[in-house]
């Protein structure tokens, strides 16, 4: 389904873009359905935007050793994403430093 361009606005308020060429997975929309009829009445809308926001985003930056503009490509957002994500998140303070 693409966007429109009402989503497009709301998303990129956020510091998010999204990108109209992806297709959805299937399996991965029946996953995140899945849970979020379980979730209903447990979670407010934004509480679970926050968790899949931050989850996905430390993924991202797990997979590109901390690379901002790695972990943009990866979520389909700009570096400037990443970086206004970290920050609004704490996302740095949740990372486990490097040895060596």
């Amino acid at each position: 389904m693409k966007p429109t361009s009402v989503n497009r606005s709301v998303v990129s308020e956020n510091g998010l873009a999204l990108d109209p060429r992806r297709e959805p997975d299937p399996g991965l929309e029946a996953t995140w359905a899945e849970l979020a009829a379980r979730s209903i009445g447990r979670i407010s809308l934004n509480d679970a935007r926050d968790v899949v926001t931050k989850t996905l985003l430390m993924a991202a930056l797990e997979q590109s050793n901390d690379n901002y503009s790695r972990a943009a490509r990866l979520l389909g957002v700009t570096r400037q994403a990443v970086q206004y994500l970290v920050h609004r998140h704490d996302a740095h303070t949740l990372r486990v430093p490097r040895v060596g």
